[in-house]
Order: structure tokens, then sequence, then C-alpha cells
């Protein structure tokens, strides 16, 4: 008989061992199901490359650095200047464009108000390396004001912010990429989840806050939900008025459970916040969103849920998925120009009193057939447009793929584990180094608008 023929004594541990593990998957809380059989597959590794693109030697991704020291404009007085402080085309309208951000977090420590940093972008901000990093490096220097809105369960699974676990069933998504719905009612992050009846539950689990606020789409002809914080009581509300916040005796860990309670509803996420003073940087990354996408969102709409998080700094990271459509066209080019300004436009007339900041996209690069590796042809169309949107907007620049070495550079970052094998998307050590060249930009902002004194 041959190794590989198996006798009835031989299956009998192995169907009696799959029958117990079936057993337990069955009798755990429905809530730990997901996270059990998540323990019992095979799964890659945390921070491992995407699949390898042929033609590209695989190189082991290099691991996210410590945080550096605290923050002091004495120790970074020399450091070079950052390119959207110094480049000259846009220098006249970004010189002052972060100067509200930098009096709330000047007035953070005597109001013991959270300062809030909102981060809507594609693919590269909902894995949370670069917003990660950057939220870590603020929190570090201002204070953790917590982890802030997050949807009420993946959009995809490359979003997981640091910070909470999601258990969500029976939630219909609709978001700026599809599915979209007619009102184009998405919330402030471009996704939300409705429920046609009693049922659905959503789970999250976060690693630290005290207040929980749960936003949910006012309709006069909407439904109820049923809230739950920890092992408490339920608390009932209706989508036709406020919907309560959630607050613990203590700042720790805690759960939120949203629950349907009969009617249409549309919940778009929880907001963890901590008590003042710090920061936060919220991850409101959707992946394959563009410009073109988040304009899907109803204006007035959008003005609203903007206007209500009340945030001090507004980041659009876009651009990655218009380089991934070729070179751009005349016609192209114009739409794309056109998009990012109107996009630009809304960010700012929602929130006169914020700032924005507007970050290109990195470096990205196709292999050829032949298996040589040429840039992106339509990434200086894309850095362009964002740089004049930015400009008339009155929002902030960052030219990250200038940052990076231009174009060329994203196959050097690859060799030295900093991206992925896909030549477009980062690894932790990667993403860190944009986060701490965002935090080294914000910060110089923030001491050069104190020592102006801005108004």
């Amino acid at each position: 008989m041959s190794p590989s023929t198996s006798t009835p004594a031989t299956l009998t541990p192995t169907l009696l061992g799959t029958a117990a593990l079936g057993l337990v998957v069955a009798l755990v809380r429905p809530r730990d199901r997901d996270a059990l059989r998540a323990m019992l597959r095979p799964h890659a590794t945390e921070g491992a490359p995407s699949p390898r693109t042929p033609g590209v030697p695989t190189i082991t991704p290099a691991p996210e650095p410590p945080l550096p020291p605290r923050w002091t404009p004495a120790t970074h007085a020399a450091t070079a200047p950052f390119p959207f402080l110094a480049n000259p085309v846009l220098a006249a309208s970004t010189e002052h464009a972060l100067d509200a951000f930098a009096r709330r977090l000047s007035a953070a420590a005597e109001t013991r108000r959270t300062v809030r940093v909102l981060h809507l972008g594609d693919s590269l901000i909902a894995d949370d390396r670069i917003t990660g990093r950057l939220r870590r490096r603020l929190q570090h220097e201002f204070g953790d004001g917590g982890l802030g809105m997050v949807f009420l369960r993946p959009t995809a699974r490359s979003y997981h912010p640091a910070g909470v676990r999601f258990d969500a069933r029976g939630w219909y998504p609709g978001s700026v990429v599809g599915p979209l719905w007619e009102d184009g009612g998405y919330g402030v992050g471009g996704t939300g989840f409705e429920a046609p009846d009693a049922g659905p539950t959503a789970t999250l689990d976060f690693d630290r806050g005290r207040r929980f606020a749960v936003r949910a789409r006012r309709d006069p002809a909407g439904g109820a939900l049923r809230l739950r914080l920890d092992e408490g009581p339920w608390v009932t509300a209706r989508t036709d008025g406020e919907v309560p916040v959630l607050v613990a005796d203590t700042d720790g860990v805690h759960s939120v459970t949203v629950r349907a309670a009969g009617g249409r509803v549309r919940v778009y996420g929880v907001v963890a916040l901590r008590e003042g003073p710090g920061v936060t940087v919220e991850n409101l990354g959707t992946v394959s969103s563009s410009a073109q996408a988040l304009l899907h969102i109803d204006e007035a709409h959008w003005t609203a849920a903007l206007a209500a998080e009340d945030p001090a700094l507004v980041i659009l990271s876009l651009g990655t998925n218009e380089a991934s459509h070729g070179a751009l066209g005349p016609t192209a080019r114009e739409a794309l120009r056109r998009d990012t300004a109107t996009l630009y436009r809304r960010v700012r007339a929602a929130l006169p009193h914020a700032s924005c900041l507007v970050t290109a996209p990195p470096d990205a690069a196709v292999v050829l057939e032949d298996g040589s590796v040429a840039p992106r042809p339509a990434l200086a169309a894309i850095v362009a447009a964002e740089a004049d949107g930015a400009r008339d907007a009155g929002c902030a620049f960052f030219d990250t793929l200038a940052w990076m070495g231009g174009h060329g550079s994203i196959t050097r970052w690859q060799r030295t584990g900093l991206a992925d094998g896909d030549l477009t998307h980062l690894t932790d050590a990667g993403g860190a180094r944009v986060g701490d060249v965002l935090a080294d930009a914000l910060l110089h902002a923030r001491d050069d608008a104190m020592t102006r004194g801005a108004p």
C-alpha cells in the first residue's frame, strides 16, 4: 500500500478532529466566529507585500521604524525645506494654508478639545500605513484623541485602521465607487451601509476611547437603531432625530454594537474619541477612490457631513487610481483638472475655518511585456492638476512624487523594501516614511504659523 493511501483507521482521527472544530465554531458566540475561522484557515503574513509583479524581484519588506524623538523647533530648524512649503509656483497660495490647523493645535492645550484630522483617499490610505504613522506621530506630540471615525465595517479587505476590530453581518454597502445610491448620501467618508429591516448587526471593538458616536443618516421616514456599549443596556434611537452618544465611565477598551431595529436605516460609522486635549488622524480611505468618485456625494449632504465633524484639517490623497488608466488624452486631462478643482473647492466651502492639504500620489510603475519597467505616463498630468486645484482652492500641497525622487523612484523603493511588488503600494516602512514627512511638514507649518503669530 502506498503511503498516500488512507485506511479507515487513519481517517477516523481526521474526521473526528474536523467534526470537533466544526462544533466549536457552531457553539461560540456569533461575534467570535469570524475570528475563530480566521485562526483556523491559512492567511497571509501581516504586512506582507502584494502578489509579485512578473519581472520584479521579490524583496523582503522593511519593518516600520520606531517613532523619532519628540519634535522641538530648535532641533529641527536646520531641516531642509519641504516641497509644499518651498515650491515657488505654489508659495503664494499655500504659505498660510495651514494656519487654521496650527491655531487649533495651539489652542487645544487650553481648551482641552480634540483636534480632528480627516484623511480621505484611496487604497494607500485604507491600509493605514501612511495614515497610521501620521496618527502615531501627531498623537505622540499632542496627545491621543482616539481613533476618530471608522466605517461601520471594512469597505474592503485592505481597510484595517489600527485600533479597531469589526464584526458585521447583514448590512448592504453603498459607496462612491459602487454600488451607487441615487440620493448621493454616502456620509463624510463616501461609504454607508443600509439595513432594509430589523436584524443586521455590527460590533466594533476599540482598543481605546470613552465617547462613541454612531453616524447615521437622518431620515424622517427612517427606522430605528438599537445601540449598546460593552455589555450595558440597549438604547433605542430613531434616525429621524439625534442618535445618542454612548459614554463610558472610563477611557479604555470598549465595544459598540449597532443593530437595525426595524424600518430602513443607513449607518456610516462610529466616531471614537478620548478626553482632550489630543489629536485624531481618521482613516476614511476607500479602495479605488478618486476625485471623480468623491464627487458622487451629494454636495449639500457632504457639506453638512463635513461641517458636523468639524475637523481642523482635511487631507486629500488621491490620484493613484487615475494613474492606472494609462496616458491621459486632452479630454481626460481636462476632466481630471475640473474634478480635482471642484472637489477641493467643495471642501474649502464646507469648512471655511479649517485647513486642507492635498498630497500628490507617490510614484508608480508598470511592467511591460518585455519585462522592463516603465513609469505610469499619467502621473505628471495628475500631479499638475492637483497642484493647480490646490492653489486655486487655497489648500496646501505636498508633491509626494517629487519628494520620493520623481519617476522611477518606486523601483528603488521596492528594491530597498519600502514598496510592494506591485510597484504601486507601500510596505509598512514605506508608509512610515511618507507619514513621517507629512508629520514633519505639518509641524514645520505649525512652528512657522506660531512664529508669525498667525491671526
